[in-house]
C-alpha cells in the first residue's frame, strides 16, 4: 500500500478521535480547529518521516547475511 495512503488515513483517524474527544472536554479546555488540523498534519508529517527512517535503517539490516560459526562434530580436544 501507499505510503502516503497510510500517513492520511492515520492523520484522518486522529484528527477524528480529537474531534471526539472535544465533545467530552470542557468548554475552556478545547482546542480551535485550526490547532487541531495543525496537529494533524504534525502527525502526518511524523508517519512519513518514521517511514524513511525506518526503510533507511532496516533495509541495510535486511541485506547483511551472516551465518553464525557453529560446531556440530564432537570435539577435537
Amino acid at each position: 500500500m501507499n505510503v502516503y495512503l497510510i500517513a492520511s488515513i492515520i492523520a484522518c483517524v486522529y484528527f477524528i478521535t480529537k474531534i471526539i474527544e472535544m465533545n467530552f472536554v470542557e468548554e475552556e479546555q478545547r482546542k480551535p480547529i485550526k490547532i487541531m488540523v495543525c496537529d494533524s498534519l504534525i502527525v502526518y508529517f511524523s508517519v512519513l518521516a518514521g517511514y524513511f527512517i525506518y526503510n533507511q535503517v532496516a533495509l541495510p539490516l535486511d541485506e547483511v547475511d551472516i551465518q553464525p560459526e557453529i560446531f556440530t562434530d564432537t570435539p577435537d580436544f
